[in-house]
């Protein structure tokens, strides 16, 4: 199970991955996450439900994974 989690994980953007962690991991809120990863709270709550929901799709198989290639590119990633 955890190899699984392991691997949908590095599903996420690093930044959405480090706002997982500091939240669910670290027991940070979400608004004190938010000012260690330079974010207003709303948006790092949108993010962290959506990277939940990202994760949740993984582990069920509802979502395939990307390939580790296709999450490196910087595209997109001052969303």
């Amino acid at each position: 199970m955890l190899s699984e989690l392991g691997a949908a994980f590095r599903q996420l953007k690093p930044a959405d991955a480090a706002l997982v962690s500091l939240v669910g991991i670290e027991g940070m809120t979400v608004a004190a996450a938010a000012q260690v990863l330079g974010l207003s709270a709303g948006n790092a709550r949108t993010r962290l439900y959506r990277s939940r929901q990202r994760l949740r799709a993984v582990l069920d198989g509802t979502v395939p994974m990307l390939p580790v290639a296709a999450l490196t590119t910087t595209e997109g990633a001052d969303e």
